[in-house]
């Protein structure tokens, strides 16, 4: 190889490296299990007992428990590692973007659907919930929390807390960080 053949090599080892490397390499953090234990651990407790959980949250969080429905307890949701690997993309890609969204939820469904059909079965319902937190103490009751006051809703009408409380039976939690230090939540529940 000549002199020439090595300059434009290296040159083009540069480019990579500086421009296309940033956009290859993703400086999130994707491996949470013990937030996602501890979520899905609490998910399972305010299916259990939600009026008194809820209630609790209202009075700690000095919110009106006027009109508040009443809430009915369902079986424990189980574990799903699909489920979790679906969450944990849609995390991923929400931290790469910086931006909370149920953006491709479609996708996510029909990943859903295929992951069923292949163990012989199919997918009937799915439910997400998504948040965003700067690290926080104890993220993995927090998010829950939050998820169960549901602000922003009208007390009657909140759609993460119905996700909580919906009849599915499988759970996957998936948590990632971004480079600021932005920790994203996808929660998602499903039969199948």
């Amino acid at each position: 190889m000549d002199f020439k053949n090595k300059k434009i090599i290296s040159w083009v080892l540069i480019v990579n490296i500086l421009f296309l490397g940033s956009y290859t390499q993703s400086k999130n953090s994707c491996s949470y299990p013990d937030i996602a234990k501890k979520a899905f651990i609490n998910t399972n407790k305010f299916r259990s007992n939600p009026n008194k959980i809820f209630l609790n949250l209202l009075k700690k969080n000095n919110i009106s428990i006027k009109g508040v429905p009443k809430l009915k307890a369902v079986p424990a949701v189980l574990w799903s590692d699909e489920l979790a690997q679906i969450a944990q993309q849609h995390s991923k890609d929400m931290a790469d973007l910086d931006v909370l969204s149920h953006d491709g939820f479609a996708e996510r469904y029909q990943k859903l659907m295929d992951y069923a059909k292949s163990i012989g079965s199919f997918a009937s319902s799915i439910a997400e919930n998504v948040a965003d937190f700067n690290n926080m103490p104890d993220m993995g009751n927090l998010v829950v929390n939050e998820w169960i006051l549901d602000r922003g809703y009208p007390m009657n009408q909140a759609g993460h807390r119905d996700n909580l409380l919906s009849t599915n039976k499988y759970c996957g939690i998936g948590i990632c960080k971004n480079s600021k230090g932005t920790y994203y939540f996808t929660q998602i529940f499903a039969n199948y």
